[in-house]
């Protein structure tokens, strides 16, 4: 399985470091200065073969997956697995558990190639999981900016930066 996971665009949190809330965290846009980005992940997505796409049903991830879709053709599928819920909703272990579960969900799928828009908090458990096969409190803020895109196949993972491209 060879996985393209990227965080969504960027916005007035992930900007300014600032965390979402109870009240923000699923109506949060995206801000413009972050579009350009977005469109070089989908310039980079639209040669690459994926069988199925996700994102995180959130808009800030829907926002981002179709400014993608736009560039590059690739429909993405809303997945409640991909959701963003946050420590007032969810513990670490419950975010754990969701994201074996999405594994799970792409192994039963068979799928082999998949782009897939989601959250920090959700990237850095798929890539734990995948790649250590363990996943630790420790581990919950590893991971990339908007504007990266995680690729996992197998246990190895590399991240490609479009920040600075």
């Amino acid at each position: 399985m060879r996985l393209y996971i990227f965080r969504h665009g960027m916005t007035f949190q992930s900007k300014n470091n600032v965390a979402y809330t109870p009240e923000n965290y699923k109506t949060s846009p995206l801000l413009d200065e972050g579009i350009p980005v977005i469109e070089k992940i989908g310039n980079y997505l639209k040669d690459i073969k994926t069988d199925v796409n996700y994102t995180s049903p959130i808009l800030r991830c829907t926002q981002t997956a179709e400014i993608i879709s736009e560039i590059s053709g690739k429909i993405f599928l809303p997945n409640d697995l991909l959701t963003e819920y946050g420590q007032w909703v969810e513990s670490f272990e419950d975010l754990r558990a969701r994201a074996n579960k999405f594994i799970e969900y792409l192994n039963t799928q068979q799928v082999e190639f998949s782009a897939i828009c989601t959250h920090g908090g959700v990237i850095s458990a798929l890539k734990y999981l995948l790649v250590y096969k363990k996943y630790k409190p420790v581990n919950l803020t590893d991971y990339p900016l908007p504007g990266v895109i995680t690729i996992i196949e197998n246990t190895k993972f590399e991240e490609v930066d479009f920040n600075s491209t």
